[in-house]
């Protein structure tokens, strides 16, 4: 479920040569589809989607503190994304951290208020 919703809510955020990555995710395939994030990130470490596809695998293999350490270091480096907002609202959520989860949609939403509206 987490990731349904972290790839249909990521949709335009994500870049075409990670297309093999999410069908590689889409398929449990989570070893290789990290392997091949990690090298996109090697090559350019600042690279927003890839951080956040690695914060989607991280959360599907129940790497939470991982995932929202990835997660968190996106709204730091990217404010105006809801993305990484909206995924944490959900790991949060998961460990029944609702106060964190809650001001986390928040964030979510005044980043970019559509955004809740496009889905």
């Amino acid at each position: 479920m987490l990731f349904g919703l972290a790839i249909s809510i990521s949709a335009p955020l994500f870049a075409a040569p990670l297309d093999d990555a999410q069908r590689m995710i889409r398929k449990g395939q989570y070893v290789q589809a990290l392997e091949a994030v990690d090298s996109r990130l090697a090559a350019n470490p600042a690279d927003p989607q890839a951080a956040f596809l690695k914060g989607v695998i991280y959360s599907e293999t129940n790497r939470v503190d991982d995932a929202i350490a990835v997660y968190s270091k996106l709204t730091e480096d990217y404010p105006e994304y809801a993305e990484p907002y909206n995924n944490l609202a959900v790991l949060y959520a998961r460990n029944k951290q609702y106060e964190q989860a809650r001001m986390a949609l928040a964030m979510a939403f005044h980043s970019n208020p559509f955004f809740f509206f496009y889905y």
